[in-house]
């Protein structure tokens, strides 16, 4: 399960899952059923009420930092933190403002200062549809969470 804070970017999501092969269905915007033949699920915060109880394999919070706001966190942040589970879970934001964080420490600086050490690289090579290769990285990535965690991917 995806989930982001706007209607827009919910459809705009989705139609990056359709490119890729992968069969979303949205929650929200008018949309409240969970669709059975949905390879993932797209839910706008404000519906979040609606995979209350529901278990998932990954859970994704794009733009996280909305989760953060006074209107929204006492309503929406324990929802999708704690009334919906999953097996993953990771809190992405892109979007930093001025003064935003209380301190910034990079990679660089923790690994210099051993905080970050052991780093392992697991490159993975997949075959087939994209629909496939990705359906490969989620097994194994839930394989191996335990072993491998916590975890950066990137492609």
């Amino acid at each position: 399960v995806v989930f982001v804070p706007w209607q827009d970017l919910a459809w705009q999501t989705a139609d990056e899952f359709k490119r890729h092969g992968i069969r979303p269905c949205i929650v929200g915007d008018g949309n409240s059923d969970v669709e059975t033949d949905a390879q993932v699920v797209v839910c706008v915060n404000p519906s979040a009420h609606l995979l209350n109880g529901k278990d998932f394999r990954i859970k994704i919070v794009d733009e996280a930092h909305h989760l953060e706001s006074i209107e929204t966190a006492p309503v929406y942040a324990p929802r999708i933190h704690y009334s919906i589970q999953a097996a993953l879970e990771a809190d992405f934001s892109a979007t930093f403002k001025s003064g935003e964080f209380d301190w910034e420490y990079s990679l660089a600086e923790a690994s210099s200062e051993d905080h970050i050490c052991n780093l392992q690289t697991t490159l993975m090579v997949t075959m087939g549809s994209e629909e496939r290769r990705m359906q490969t990285l989620a097994d194994a990535v839930l394989t191996n969470a335990e072993e491998w965690g916590p975890m950066f991917i990137f492609f």
